[in-house]
């Protein structure tokens, strides 16, 4: 399969999302089904929003529903809202990514941590966006990851990934735009 140029396989995925209210995680959930037709079986969802990986109880507890699951691929969205720490501060967030590489070495599995940067309005008029700056994370985040792609909308319907990081890729990739329908969640590239 290819996902906007990129080859794909399917894979047993677990997502745990801690911000979206669980009434509309369910809606955006329905809407995919019945445009789609199904969620592939493999797929693992989590709404918790209490999660905190950096507490150990909860971390355990992770680390079993990931031994149950079995997934090849986790996604943990946001990483602020995964921890209870100030993920500014170097030191504070290399213990949690300590853990997070402890689990994705234990369990053989790739980590896609979704984090936020400062909203638009934040930047002074006329300023330059900065996408590695602007993350939310310390320094340590950014080189703890190997591909790095910010997000940024152009429409409604339209976004921009900005590629900023991809360590095993020998080209450099930039921006692909990409258009999103909203009524079947599905996506595809749009030459810019």
């Amino acid at each position: 399969t290819v996902w906007l140029g990129f080859k794909t396989m399917q894979s047993r995925v677990l997502m745990a999302q801690v911000e979206i209210p669980e009434v509309q995680l369910r809606r955006r959930v329905e809407k995919y089904v019945a445009c789609n037709g199904h969620i592939a079986p493999d797929f693992h969802l989590l709404s918790e929003p209490f999660l905190r990986l950096d507490q150990p109880l909860h971390a355990r507890e992770f680390d079993l529903l990931l031994a149950t699951t079995k997934p090849a691929v986790v996604i943990l969205d946001p990483l602020y809202r995964m921890t209870g720490i100030d993920i500014s501060k170097n030191h504070e967030l290399e213990q949690f990514m300590d853990t997070i590489d402890r689990l994705a070495v234990k369990h053989n599995l790739a980590i896609i941590l979704i984090s936020h940067t400062i909203k638009q309005q934040q930047l002074d008029a006329g300023q330059q966006r900065d996408w590695i700056q602007d993350a939310v994370g310390g320094s340590y985040l950014m080189n703890w990851a190997d591909t790095m792609v910010a997000v940024e909308p152009i429409t409604d319907t339209v976004l921009d990934l900005h590629f900023l990081k991809v360590r095993a890729s020998e080209d450099e990739i930039g921006i692909i735009r990409a258009q999103v329908d909203r009524s079947t969640l599905h996506f595809k590239k749009v030459v810019i």
